[in-house]
């Protein structure tokens, strides 16, 4: 995505390495040397076995290394479930992906622990320490539709679309505001 600036090249490029089959790969590859020798060239000089799901050997089960990455919840380590469901198609212990934090071995070792009981608070010393507020600013808008929390890379970005206006379809504006509201255009 860094060596390719163009988003057409761009897109040809995802489609050749997301294609299944060696045909599909050819056409998207044809595609590539028509548009951009350059490009062409570069993409000939990496093995396709590393990035191309048809040349992939079924290593990865049809699956992109990034999109399988995606698929692991990197906050907290938790496989989601379209994960465990590939790895029982494919007779892996989804066990092994899960991180040690949640398996009961650990869960029991808090308790291993005792807890002293709290003084009633009468008996708690003066706090001298700082005082700590909350920032308004920090908080989460309510209203409205949520953010993405999704980290986008060069691989997620998409052509905006373009948006007309429903009345004269041109853009820049919408129906509400229209210069052309209340014309009449079939004479």
């Amino acid at each position: 995505m860094r060596a390719i600036k163009d988003k057409k090249l761009r897109k040809k490029v995802v489609n050749v390495g997301y294609a299944l089959t060696q045909p599909s790969f050819q056409y998207y590859r044809d595609e590539i040397r028509l548009s951009n020798k350059d490009a062409w060239r570069w993409l000939n000089n990496i093995p396709v076995e590393l990035w191309t799901r048809a040349f992939d050997r079924g290593c990865r089960w049809g699956h992109m290394t990034t999109n399988l990455v995606e698929c692991m919840n990197g906050a907290f380590r938790i496989p989601y479930s379209h994960v465990i469901a590939a790895c029982a198609y494919t007779r892996q212990d989804a066990y092994n992906h899960l991180s040690d934090v949640y398996k009961a071995v650990s869960v029991m070792n808090v308790y291993n622990q005792s807890f002293s009981v709290l003084p009633m608070e009468e008996y708690w010393p003066p706090y001298e320490g700082d005082i700590v507020w909350h920032n308004d600013e920090m908080r989460r808008k309510k209203k409205g539709r949520p953010n993405s929390t999704c980290i986008r890379t060069e691989m997620d970005s998409t052509d905006k679309m373009i948006r007309l206006c429903s009345i004269c379809r041109q853009p820049g504006h919408n129906k509400n505001n229209c210069p052309n509201r209340g014309a009449s255009f079939g004479s």
